[in-house]
């Protein structure tokens, strides 16, 4: 574990893929570890209550990089990631040194509980008697001889995955918008006075096109999520690519798509492989879920923004064994291609697999299934756009939405940078979380400014009363006509800044804590983050804000 390691009085820095990116000093004295799973905290580790899992470790590696010795390691997981947990420490606590190292779980492991439900009360992790079919875990290890900043590593591991990516990842030198409009919902309404669940629509096809014509922005990749007859966030596992006649109609998606693409846009369904409410004759609840060792169901809970406790409202989600989840893509693959759909978004399988003690199945099996379910769609000839895909699955992605921007905030960690961004940078198009819905909107303008990310939102075209009681009422922030007003004014904003600094990353890097720098060719943005001005190249800079420098403008 303490191979590569920095003593306490070297300078430098460990890179972690945590999130978007951090880095830890080289004998900065804060202590402290951190253990996270590559690729997702597994859900069968989810409590009933809401807890801090961490970031997304979407990319199986790290990075020293030496300032005293004038050289950097980085270290790459060739095989066994998805069962592989990434352990970092920071020098001032019992271990002196800065490292880092993976370990790999070569068991599939179950959340045992005596009291035989999901609790917080008491939860063992204990493995099981199947060993893991992978056979080795191996991890490669790339000396560089001279030095190397975390932008040189951000282009070893660009190098390798962009040999791997589809050839259809296109437009990267563009900043389309990318709008997720929540289609129907499953909602309780009356007929004849008598209560029933039916999908109920918050947008409809055509009302997503007046989204478009109302924002006036020239390229926007849209994603309409729930377009069949359960909806959003829940229902059947799907076997077919549908438009529920509440949404609208095949026709109508059809030519949404045709003028999107007419103005450089592109138009996604999101398709569901993993996460379910209802159960089929195809794929019952029943003996299809995913299971723990004491036979329930693993659920996947909805957490109340202000206790974080269960939202007893709504129905937690079932997880899909990992055996059932190709014949749910083969199965929309041959629809789509039958109804001529050929670009499609199944979030679900972007990251995080889970383990399935109904089948012996670890967290590397369900990733196959993944990895396997993508593969399908991209050789049938469908584009794919994934929601913060991990590595194995970035190289299906046609479109990469809602990128993370932070890590997971660790003490340990001294700044966040976005070194995922740098990776995808010139290999595929990629967002920020929606602007509307992650709190602090401003923040995410600046992230995005900074990472070259197109800005992204979350809406819905109906009331939002007409969430109360349902799955999107989460969404506190996504109507349309309340939102449109500041939606165009972030885009001007945003678009003002990148005309003149263009979209292909050239550097990075921290001037002081806080503040970041990103070369664009000849142009540069210099971002502040801090809660007060800062003075740099001659400009003020005010808090929460920004500076352009243009060709011959003077950068210290």
């Amino acid at each position: 574990p303490y191979f590569a390691a920095a003593g306490p009085d070297e300078k430098g820095q460990l890179l972690i893929p945590s999130g978007s990116g951090a880095l830890i000093n080289f004998g900065s004295g804060s202590g402290g570890t951190i253990s996270d799973e590559v690729y997702g905290t597994d859900p069968m580790r989810l409590a009933d209550y809401k807890t801090e899992t961490g970031a997304l470790i979407a990319l199986p590696m790290f990075a020293y990089m030496y300032e005293t010795r004038g050289s950097a390691v980085m270290a790459y997981i060739e095989k066994g990631a998805s069962l592989a947990t990434l352990n970092a420490n920071a020098s001032g606590g019992e271990i002196g040194a800065t490292a880092a190292s993976f370990s790999f779980n070569y068991h599939p492991y179950a959340l045992v509980n005596p009291l035989n439900t999901q609790t917080q009360t008491v939860k063992y992790n204990m493995p099981t008697s199947e060993r893991s079919d992978i056979d080795e875990f191996s991890v490669s290890y790339r000396f560089f001889g001279e030095k190397k900043t975390y932008f040189d590593i951000a282009g070893a591991v660009k190098e390798r995955l962009s040999a791997e990516m589809t050839d259809s990842a296109g437009d990267t030198d563009k900043h389309p918008v990318y709008i997720e409009m929540i289609m129907g919902i499953n909602k309780t309404v009356y007929t004849l006075g008598l209560p029933h669940k039916a999908c109920y629509p918050l947008t409809t096809v055509s009302s997503a096109f007046e989204v478009c014509e109302e924002l006036g922005t020239e390229s926007i990749y849209m994603v309409l999520n729930g377009t069949d007859s359960d909806g959003a966030y829940g229902g059947k596992i799907d076997t077919d690519f549908s438009v529920n006649s509440n949404i609208g109609t095949l026709k109508e998606y059809k030519e949404l798509e045709k003028k999107l693409s007419e103005n450089g846009g592109r138009l996604y369904g999101v398709t569901e492989h993993t996460r379910f409410t209802r159960s089929t004759l195809r794929f019952p609840a029943i003996s299809a879920a995913a299971k723990s060792v004491n036979g329930k169901n693993v659920k996947v809970y909805t957490y109340r923004n202000g206790d974080g406790q269960k939202n007893q409202d709504i129905t937690p989600l079932n997880l899909l064994k990992y055996s059932e989840i190709g014949k749910s893509a083969a199965a929309v693959v041959d629809s789509a291609l039958k109804k001529g759909i050929s670009r499609l978004a199944p979030f679900s399988i972007s990251n995080t697999p889970y383990t399935c003690n109904s089948d012996y199945g670890d967290r590397s099996k369900t990733h196959n299934s993944f990895v396997e379910a993508a593969r399908k769609y991209t050789e049938s000839g469908i584009e794919l756009m994934l929601k913060a895909p991990d590595a194995e699955m970035l190289t299906y992605a046609n479109a990469v939405y809602a990128a993370p921007t932070a890590s997971s905030g660790a003490r340990i960690f001294d700044e966040d940078i976005p070194f995922l961004q740098l990776v995808l940078n010139g290999i595929v198009s990629y967002s920020v979380a929606p602007l509307n819905e992650n709190g602090n909107s401003r923040l995410s303008m600046l992230k995005a400014l900074e990472s070259s990310a197109s800005l992204a939102y979350t809406l819905y075209t109906a009331d939002c009363e007409e969430t109360e009681n349902t799955a999107a009422a989460q969404l506190s922030s996504s109507q349309f006509s309340a939102q449109k007003s500041k939606i165009k004014e972030n885009i001007r904003e945003y678009n003002a800044a990148v005309e003149s600094l263009g979209a292909i990353i050239t550097g990075h890097r921290v001037i002081s804590p806080g503040v970041h720098i990103t070369e664009y060719g000849k142009n540069s943005i210099v971002i502040n983050y801090n809660d007060s001005q800062v003075e740099y190249g001659g400009k003020t800079i005010p808090k929460m804000s920004y500076a352009l420098f243009k060709e011959g403008e003077k950068l210290e």
